[in-house]
């Protein structure tokens, strides 16, 4: 269980319980439209998110959105991890995502 980590995770890099995600998983751009489940269980407009942040355009076209087969976007590195498959006191693997940055 991750009580025993002892670092938090940053905006780049996001833990999810890996037996409860799906096998498949996808990385690609943003689309309009896309949402984001946060943990209070509304759904957030990467769109809105991304004018939180200041991103222009060009700068979303950059980031990674990490999405289940059927769609679901479970992480954003920099902006927002997704509620779906969070880790538990019953999770028994941990699966850890980071974004690299790019020298």
């Amino acid at each position: 269980y991750v009580e025993e980590m002892t670092t938090q995770p940053d905006r780049d890099e996001c833990f999810f319980d890996a037996g409860a995600l799906p096998r498949i998983l996808l990385v690609n751009s943003w689309q309009e439209g896309d949402t984001i489940r946060s943990f209070d269980g509304h759904r957030k407009n990467l769109k809105k998110l991304f004018c939180d942040l200041h991103l222009n355009g060009t700068d979303r076209k950059k980031i990674p959105v990490l999405r289940t087969e059927s769609g679901e976007i479970i992480f954003v590195p920099g902006v927002r991890t997704g509620a779906h498959y969070t880790v538990t006191e019953s999770t028994q693997k941990i699966l850890r995502i980071r974004k690299i940055q790019e020298d």
